[in-house]
């Protein structure tokens, strides 16, 4: 494997940049098999999060619409509401800041198998992309 193949391996980790090694190297299969690890991680990457951020704005706007609702009625109802606003906002914040760090590590752990030119599939999402699909 060439230092070539090494740094087009090392952009299959850095988000939308995993396209340029898929156009790029074809035919190079140790290239290939970090697309396919970096693709997935990505692709997981997004979903994740953005299912995160879609339940967290979920209960954000319900929050302020129940708050709103029932403001001229009980006046302390907003007050609870806001604290609880307050935690769902950190706890949201804590479990996206975790998902990144997490993806964040498995990317430098892509990078430096690729750096060493291993094959090694990452840890969590890389087993099932590992093998290429056989054809018969």
């Amino acid at each position: 494997m060439t230092a070539k193949s090494k740094v087009l391996a090392c952009l299959s980790y850095l988000g939308i940049l995993v396209l340029i090694p898929l156009i790029a190297a074809k035919d190079d299969e140790f290239v290939q098999f970090h697309v396919r690890q970096g693709a997935k991680l990505t692709i997981f990457g997004i979903i994740i999060l953005s299912v995160v951020r879609v339940v967290y704005m979920v209960f954000a706007i319900s929050g302020l619409f129940f708050g709103v609702m029932f403001y001229q009625y009980i006046e302390e109802y907003i007050q609870i509401v806001f604290a609880v606003g307050f935690f769902i906002v950190a706890v949201f914040g804590i479990i996206s800041t975790i998902i990144g760090i997490i993806f964040l590590v498995l990317c430098i752990l892509g990078i430096v198998n690729a750096c060493r030119g291993l094959t090694t599939p990452l840890p969590i999402i890389g087993k099932k992309s590992a093998a290429k699909p056989s054809v018969n």
